[in-house]
């Protein structure tokens, strides 16, 4: 893997395991209690963040066959660090249909987990065959922000997950 991916890489790995750990053990039934009709529960939030990993990957691949691909300029930089800091703050966001539809409503932790392991072997495949020519290039269209380069997806993808984290620790009183 690239050098400089492979921090933001770990970083990631390590933030999903300690995600993954508070659920880790407890009830199948509080995993999947919502606590409202209108919110999720903490296994479709966890499953929410995995299907935008998911589904970006995706985009990606396909992304990094275009032969025009531009390179980010600082206007795209702006917009990601604005992202990540609202990201870090304890507001609510829609989540984009594409994410937020097809949830199931009652989810098995080891289903999600093997699941989510198996797109990080992918992501992990992605990053170490990534160019490093294509470390500047727009590869992933951020619903909000537009089109971003892989590192600042790789910082999206941390911001992300770190911002569900509190969501899971109020609904499992943690």
């Amino acid at each position: 893997m690239n050098k400089q991916l492979t921090p933001h890489f770990q970083k990631l790995e390590n933030a999903r395991h300690a995600m993954l750990g508070m659920v880790n053990g407890l009830p199948h039934d509080k995993l999947n209690k919502k606590p409202a009709p209108d919110q999720w529960s903490p296994l479709q939030v966890i499953y929410h963040v995995k299907e935008a990993e998911k589904l970006s990957l995706a985009y990606m691949q396909k992304k990094v066959q275009d032969p025009a691909l531009s390179n980010t300029s600082l206007k795209e930089y702006l917009r990601s660090m604005l992202l990540r800091v609202l990201l870090a703050l304890p507001l609510k966001f829609k989540a984009p249909r594409v994410v937020k539809e097809n949830i199931p409503d009652t989810i098995k932790l080891e289903e999600l987990s093997a699941e989510w392991d198996e797109i990080r072997s992918h992501m992990q495949s992605f990053l170490s065959n990534l160019d490093e020519q294509m470390l500047t290039k727009k590869i992933f269209k951020h619903p909000r922000i537009g089109m971003i380069n892989i590192v600042q997806t790789m910082h999206f993808y941390l911001a992300h997950l770190e911002h569900h984290i509190p969501q899971i620790k109020r609904q499992l009183d943690l």
